[in-house]
């Protein structure tokens, strides 16, 4: 007999439909699922506990990827208990790991035992960050190493955050923080300002960390958590969220009863969402802005070596006379530098899918 049933929200046949009933159906293969009810005795409601942390998961797989688990909510035989629970991951180790802070400041990476240790700025990792700026929009405040980790797929290593049962924390999504400000120190912002901050308890990644100045240890640290490109990419991923994508995860995350509290929530989150939409809005008009005055400094330049060199036209002392070579290699040398300045600020904002490398 099985011991967990699946406790969904609407019922099989309503479609996506707010029905008033509700289907369970047994867990199969239960060996097959990560299961935990981790921080439900904390709640008042263990049942809206679970479904929070089973909303959370699914919602991070919507922001990240189908390489994170799907979630569901699931209760025991007597229906005493409540549960989230996800497939287990193959290739999947956790961070406390596979990651060894040496005395000097080096990250190693071992992913398998029999695997040769690797400075981790030599490995190919993918949307580590990416988890951090996720879970920021979702307030959740549990980074221990054991709830994130890795998975390989084939030459490249996978960020993956596991079990979010501290979410939607009120003095993080509440927070109407300046992302401008916010972004250049952004783990250090999160960890150490926001989650250390509320509670002196919680301080995680302090082999990477110093909580107490609020820096990074050491640069391998600061590079690895830092990659600017990543973090706007992600926070773009989250402007992109619609109402209809968040209630289409509430339907499979939270008990017909509780869609009023689920719906409360989505309110909260995308008024959070629109800090993410404004401040992207921002880099796109600076960057607009940017290549308005190249255009403009490009146009200006050319007339004004077009009037020089109608100027030297009459003048026969070759001394007096400025190469036209010389003069127009000063105008690319120019006109290059604005090129790279724009290209560089396009780069920091560019929501396209990087070669899957941090480094």
């Amino acid at each position: 007999m099985a011991k967990y049933f699946f406790a969904l929200g609407p019922s099989k046949s309503s479609g996506d439909k707010e029905a008033e009933e509700e289907e369970e159906y047994p867990l199969e293969n239960e060996d097959e699922y990560y299961i935990s009810s981790n921080n439900q005795h904390e709640s008042l409601d263990p049942l809206l506990a679970a479904e929070y942390a089973v909303f959370s998961g699914n919602l991070l797989r919507h922001i990240l990827g189908s390489e994170h688990p799907e979630y569901h909510l699931l209760r025991n035989k007597n229906s005493t208990k409540y549960y989230r629970a996800a497939k287990l991951l193959e290739n999947y180790n956790d961070w406390q790991e596979v990651v060894t802070v040496l005395s000097n400041g080096s990250i190693n990476f071992q992913h398998k035992a029999e695997d040769e240790p690797k400075n981790i700025l030599d490995v190919n990792i993918v949307g580590l960050i990416d988890l951090f700026v996720a879970c920021h929009f979702l307030g959740e405040t549990d980074w221990e190493g054991g709830n994130f980790g890795f998975i390989k797929i084939n030459d490249a290593f996978f960020a993956i955050r596991l079990d979010p049962g501290c979410s939607f924390n009120s003095f993080i999504i509440e927070n109407n923080i300046n992302l401008e400000k916010y972004i250049d120190n952004f783990i250090i912002n999160y960890l150490t300002k926001e989650i250390t901050g509320n509670s002196e308890d919680d301080k995680y990644l302090t082999e990477i960390l110093d909580h107490e100045n609020k820096k990074f240890k050491s640069f391998v640290a600061q590079k690895l958590f830092s990659d600017r490109e990543r973090i706007i990419s992600t926070m773009r991923k989250v402007a992109e969220l619609s109402e209809n994508d968040l209630h289409a995860i509430k339907m499979k995350s939270f008990s017909i009863s509780h869609f009023p509290i689920a719906d409360k929530l989505i309110a909260k989150l995308l008024s959070r969402r629109d800090l993410y939409i404004r401040f992207i809005n921002h880099l796109e008009k600076d960057v607009h802005q940017e290549e308005t005055e190249k255009e403009e400094y490009d146009e200006s330049n050319s007339v004004g070596q077009k009037r020089k060199r109608k100027k030297t036209i009459g003048f026969f002392n070759q001394s007096s006379l400025e190469s036209p070579h010389q003069s127009q290699l000063g105008c690319d040398n120019n006109s290059q530098d604005n090129d790279k300045n724009v290209k560089d600020k396009r780069a920091r904002i560019d929501s396209s899918t990087r070669s899957p490398s941090q480094h």
